[in-house]
Parts: structure tokens; C-alpha cells; sequence
């Protein structure tokens, strides 16, 4: 396994596009295989690849689970909502719980990677993939971790094998295409990477991390393709703030200012930014609309807000916005 740190830089826009990895963990999914069970005879006869091409952690025998079962497959669902909702504390305490108590389902294993992978902490990430890929060979989303913290932690050649894996698990998914397109975009290979962003997207056209990484390949050389790309990549994406600034951005090159305006309007809403409020102050001062571009600049940090008046009392007073 490839160990070393290429010497090819990591660009931001491609590492800003490895999807954070959500799994819903239904408590009828999670019962195939509770926490008593020997993962070593979880995959025997139970595994099975649904027609969407999603593979999960099934178990063989699903006839013998009991109450206790049950409300630890419930336990497993919730530590994904709170994970999913940023509340880490409460979901590292009950992990803790499961852990130790023993419990070898494969899915806290999984839960405990994707939660160290979304604290950044990446090498830690490592050994919890493992395990749950030992516990459920099959089993696609573990290995995609695993695939994103070598990419995080620049080992290219460990990631590029995983994905390599996952294409063969899983050959009607969008996982391997994509995630050997990104290393050869790392790598500077930028038509094998595009070809492969390509293939991905035959594979799965809703595959959300591919419409970004492909999106970003069409900015600035085909914007017809990347406004096709970015509106495919928001209705699986909504609340995207950078998918809306690269609209504006587009429809501002072709002065449709109204589209601007809106796009990036909305682009703020869902995330604050100067370069987002320095682009709505351009288009309001387009309009003529001094006070608007005047709330936009001090937003942006262009120009100071207005200071408080001192009224006949003595007291400050504050302008309306």
C-alpha cells in the first residue's frame, strides 16, 4: 500500500468537493444485525445489492433478533441523527456506550470512522474503516471513508486502491469513476480525470460529488455545460452556497442581472460572505440604488458603517438600516 506524499499539490476546489458521507440508519435496516452478533457470519448469506447499486451492512440471520436488538439498532439511528445534526458530544458519549459494551455491529464501527472523518481527525478514521470492512465486506460506505481520509491525508496511491475496490464491489455505482477521476485531477492528469467524472456521471447522473467536480472542470471553458451541471447539483444540493455564487457569477457574465441578484442573494442567506456581499453592492450600484449598495459594501467590509448621531439628549442614536 502507497504510504508517501505525492509532490503534486492538493487543490482547495477538489478537496471541498469530497462529500461529507450521510447514512440513514433505519431501525429495519439496522435489526438484520444487531450488536450480540458475530460479525464474522454477518455477510454469510445475507448480503445483497439493491437495484439502486447501494450495498449495506446486511446480516444472515435476522430471525432471532429480540427487544434488546431492536433498541440498539434504534440507538445506532439516533447516534446518525445527532452526527448529521453536528451534535458530536452526544454522539461520541453513546458510541462510547456501544463500544464498550461490546457491541461488533459493523455500523458503529462505521459511525465511529465518519465521526473521527468529520472531526478532521483522518489517520484516526483509518483502523474504525477497517474494521467495519472486516465486520461487512460488501458493505460500500466504510470503504468510501476510507478512500476520503487517504485523499485528506494526500496518500493518493491508498486512496486511488480503494476506489479501485470499490469499483469492482460495486460496478454500477458512481464511487469508483469518481474517486479515480479525483486522484488523476490531483495528479494533474485533468482529461483522465474528466473522463472519468464522465463515466461516473452515466453511471448515477444524480451523484452529487460528481456534478460538483465536474461543474468546477467546465468553469471558465464551456458555461453553458457548468450552468447545466450547477442547477442538476442543487436540486440534490439546496442549501449549496458556493453551486449559487457560481451561477451568479454566471449570469452576471451575460448581464442577467436579475438571476445575479437573486442567486446570489441566496447564496448569502444560506453563508454570509464579503466576496457574495461585494458582488450584490456591484449589482445594486448597476441599479442606481446607492443605499443598498451602501449596505452591501458595509457588509462587505468596503466601507465603515455609519457612526451614531448624538441626539439633543445627550444619547446616542443609530440610523435605521
Amino acid at each position: 500500500m502507497y504510504l508517501g506524499t505525492p509532490g503534486a499539490p492538493l487543490p482547495p476546489a477538489i478537496i471541498s468537493a469530497m462529500p461529507r458521507r450521510t447514512l440513514l440508519l433505519p431501525a429495519a435496516l439496522l435489526v438484520l444485525g444487531g450488536c450480540g452478533d458475530d460479525p464474522a457470519n454477518a455477510n454469510a448469506n445475507g448480503h445483497r445489492d439493491e437495484p439502486s447499486g447501494w450495498v449495506g451492512p446486511f446480516a444472515s440471520n435476522t430471525q432471532h433478533q429480540d427487544a434488546h436488538g431492536l433498541a440498539e439498532s434504534r440507538q445506532l439511528d439516533a447516534i446518525n441523527r445527532a452526527m448529521e445534526d453536528g451534535l458530536y458530544d452526544s454522539a461520541r458519549k453513546q458510541l462510547n456506550a456501544l463500544i464498550q459494551d461490546g457491541c461488533q455491529h459493523p455500523s458503529v464501527f462505521y459511525l465511529e470512522a465518519k465521526l473521527l472523518f468529520q472531526q478532521g481527525s483522518y489517520e484516526n478514521a483509518l483502523p474504525w474503516c477497517d474494521r467495519a470492512i472486516a465486520a461487512s465486506p460488501y458493505w460500500v460506505d466504510p470503504r468510501v471513508v476510507l478512500a476520503q481520509s487517504y485523499i485528506r491525508l494526500k496518500r493518493l496511491g491508498a486512496a486511488e486502491n480503494v476506489y479501485g475496490d470499490l469499483d469492482r464491489l460495486a460496478p454500477r455505482l458512481a464511487w469508483g469513476p469518481y474517486g479515480i477521476g479525483v486522484v488523476a485531477l490531483m495528479r494533474g492528469d485533468i482529461e483522465r480525470g474528466t473522463t472519468l467524472l464522465d463515466q461516473a456521471l452515466t453511471r448515477d447522473p444524480q451523484h452529487a460529488p460528481s456534478l460538483r467536480v465536474r461543474a468546477e472542470l467546465a468553469q471558465g471553458k464551456d458555461p453553458a455545460l457548468e450552468e447545466r451541471l450547477l442547477g442538476r447539483y442543487l436540486a440534490l444540493e439546496p442549501d449549496s452556497a458556493w453551486a449559487y455564487a457560481r451561477l451568479g457569477e454566471l449570469s452576471l457574465a451575460v448581464n442577467r442581472l436579475d438571476d445575479a441578484t437573486r442567486d446570489f442573494l441566496r447564496s448569502y442567506e444560506i453563508e454570509p460572505d464579503t466576496t457574495t456581499a461585494r458582488r450584490l453592492a456591484e449589482l445594486a450600484q448597476r441599479r442606481n440604488d446607492a443605499t443598498e449598495a451602501r449596505r452591501w459594501q458595509e457588509r462587505a467590509g468596503t466601507v465603515a458603517p455609519p457612526q451614531p448621531a448624538i441626539n439633543a439628549q445627550g444619547y446616542a442614536s443609530v440610523p435605521p438600516p
